[in-house]
């Protein structure tokens, strides 16, 4: 499971020292924006060393590459360190990352290693609006959206108002897929307000966003802000639990988000009593029960010689209709028990 990201310059060695300390399920070795320059050509010829280093406690080690020309030997060198997936910039085709395979075929025959995963990070609106054509290239463990790049090209500030539509619409290109989707509804650069922060890293779990990104070491100390809370976890265990046996409803809802007999009734809605699938178990009994005493009195009847069958009808059906009474009266108790 993947709850959080950890940036990490890969040129900086007081922040590659401690790193996986940090307690991230992911690190992600900086190439790109968080390296000057002139430091680039040196932090990937050491990426043996800090891939190695930075996951030596279970991590698993991504690589942002750079783009334009550097995109290849970037690639390379992480591909030959180990890196379990490259996080790729700028990406605004599906044929971005096909030719990256293609170009890291030989690689991959000379070290032997598994083939290595990509994220797609979509950095403008057109990539945005392509998504559901990017998500289809081959190899990409999910997608991400770079807030700060997008917003820039739009000619807008990265706030959570600009970021949050074009996050969702990639977010359901990756689901759509069956991709991991990483990254906050708002601008992963901005740590000024660290309580604001902490609520972005809690609020993905509710929309399944897989884990938000953090630039700044200090301020996740560990996944507490990106796991489900305790609540939030025993409801899913439940209404897993509830699914399995086919429970009628779940904290007054349906444990799928919707009626099993497809009634689309509401816990409160007389619809669902017309609906076999959808009664609760307590309520089936009682209705069982009315039945089992009609059907007796009626068989009790003629056992008796009661001669007129039309009779015996109609105190059948004054059973039934006593019965009807009686559940309807206990609806509400019955339906909240």
């Amino acid at each position: 499971m993947i709850r959080s990201l950890l940036y990490v310059p890969a040129h900086s060695e007081r922040f590659l020292a401690k790193a996986h300390e940090r307690g991230a399920d992911a690190i992600i070795l900086d190439l790109e924006d968080a390296v000057p320059e002139d430091a680039k050509d040196q932090a990937r010829e050491h990426l043996l060393e800090t891939v190695k280093a930075v996951g030596r406690n279970g991590a698993s080690v991504f690589v942002r590459i750079n783009s334009g020309e550097r995109v290849v030997e970037d690639a390379a060198a992480a591909c030959r360190a180990g890196a379990a997936t490259l996080y790729v910039p700028k990406v605004r085709r599906a044929e971005d990352i096909v030719e990256l395979i293609a170009a890291l075929d030989k690689v991959g025959a000379e070290t032997g290693r598994p083939p290595i995963t990509f994220v797609a990070l979509l950095e403008d609106i057109g990539a945005v609006l392509d998504a559901r054509v990017i998500v289809k290239a081959p190899r990409l463990l999910g997608l991400s959206v770079g807030g700060e790049d997008l917003a820039l090209s739009l000619g807008a500030e990265p706030t959570p108002d600009v970021l949050r539509l074009p996050k969702l619409l990639v977010h359901y290109a990756a689901k759509e897929q069956g991709l991991l989707s990483f990254g906050l509804l708002q601008s992963t650069a901005d740590y000024s307000d660290q309580a604001g922060v902490g609520a972005a890293a809690r609020r993905p779990h509710s929309m399944a966003l897989t884990a938000p990104p953090a630039s700044i070491p200090v301020l996740f100390p560990s996944q507490r802000g990106f796991q489900p809370e305790r609540s939030a976890a025993r409801l899913g265990q439940s209404r897993a639990a509830a699914r399995s046996r086919k429970r009628w409803r779940l904290r007054g809802r349906w444990p799928h988000g919707r009626c099993p007999g497809g009634c689309q009734g509401s816990r409160d809605s007389w619809q669902e009593l017309k609906c076999p699938e959808a009664a609760p178990p307590r309520l089936a009994r009682l209705g069982l029960q009315a039945r089992r005493v009609a059907f007796d009195g009626l068989h009790r009847n003629m056992r008796a010689g009661m001669g007129d069958v039309g009779q015996a009808a109609d105190l059948f059906a004054q059973n039934l209709s006593i019965f009807g009474d009686i559940l309807r009266a206990n609806l509400e108790q019955v339906v909240e028990a």
